[in-house]
């Protein structure tokens, strides 16, 4: 189990803390300044935790929360252009999370070339150029990263 945890803004030895329990938390994102959501991902689920209280006595609580058996959550990340969308990479595939819809779509623009095994890192620029960090073993070619893209 790992923790999400927010401190108190008492200084690096306060011991006041808020915490969210989420298997795995992997990737973190603060949506900030419309929603005032922080989404984590992690093996099994996407949360989005509204964080509250005073700044020396902060408090959590789940706004959202999707469920989803074997996500291998990896990094969460906004879809620049798609206020409503945010960037999934998985342990196998590419997602967009749909805020509205509070669920995975894998029929968004380009999934059959950016969705694969081995992302994780995604997003993308604001010319819509998609950007991923990818372990060597699932690029093409395999090893090391050159200047071609790949």
């Amino acid at each position: 189990m790992a923790l999400i945890r927010i401190k108190s803004s008492q200084g690096s030895d306060s011991a006041t803390y808020a915490e969210y329990k989420q298997p795995s938390a992997h990737g973190a994102l603060w949506d900030d300044p419309v929603r005032e959501i922080l989404w984590t991902i992690g093996n099994s689920e996407i949360a989005g935790l509204k964080i509250s209280g005073m700044a020396a006595a902060p408090e959590i609580s789940v706004h959202v929360r999707l469920q989803v058996d074997r996500l291998d959550g990896h990094d969460i990340q906004p879809v620049y252009g798609d206020a409503d969308r945010l960037w999934v990479a998985s342990g196998g595939k590419v997602y967009q999370y749909v805020i509205s819809t509070n669920s995975l779509d894998l029929s968004y623009s380009g999934a059959d070339m950016i969705s694969r095994v081995g992302v994780k890192a995604v997003g993308n620029q604001w010319s819509g150029q998609v950007v991923q960090t990818v372990t060597d073993d699932a690029k093409t070619p395999k090893g090391g990263c050159s200047t071609r893209n790949n």
